[in-house]
């Protein structure tokens, strides 16, 4: 991470948030929660746009400098972003990372292939399903925050 932001292709950590104490850090936290959230809503539209009617049940993001993990269920037919869930259910493609990255990919400053050579982002599952996701979504940026 610190060498992708070293480069600016990633940002730096917010300071202003880490150095916080008190009610203001607590005020820091929440506003970088909502965010983070958001952005991870805009990311779940990936599968949505680009899976032509492909079935899956859904895949899993930890965010490492969060702690958190978060699961995209497909199941209902669309994808439902289920926040800070305690484990990833069996069988799911998951995605560590970091939420900068993922702020990357959905403003579209970073592609999720660039962040996957980057060594900012990890796929582990299946290796066939790993391949699957990354010639599908290798190229694939967002754009939508």
């Amino acid at each position: 991470m610190w060498e992708a932001q070293k480069a600016g292709r990633l940002p730096m950590p917010d300071w202003n948030r880490l150095q916080a104490t008190g009610e203001d850090r607590k005020a820091l936290d929440e506003i970088a929660y909502r965010k983070t959230v958001e952005a991870l809503k805009t990311f779940g539209t990936l599968p949505d746009s680009k899976t032509s009617g492909e079935k899956r049940t859904g895949f899993c993001v930890l965010l490492v400098d969060e702690m958190m993990w978060n699961r995209f269920s497909m199941e209902s037919g669309y994808t439902d972003l289920l926040p800070d869930i305690s484990e990833p259910p069996d069988g799911d493609l998951v995605i560590v990372t970091e939420t900068s990255v993922i702020m990357a990919i959905v403003t579209a400053s970073l592609s999720i292939g660039e962040a996957v050579n980057m060594g900012v982002l990890r796929l582990y599952g299946a290796p066939a399903e790993v391949k699957m996701f990354l010639s599908r979504f290798g190229r694939s940026t967002l754009g939508k925050i």
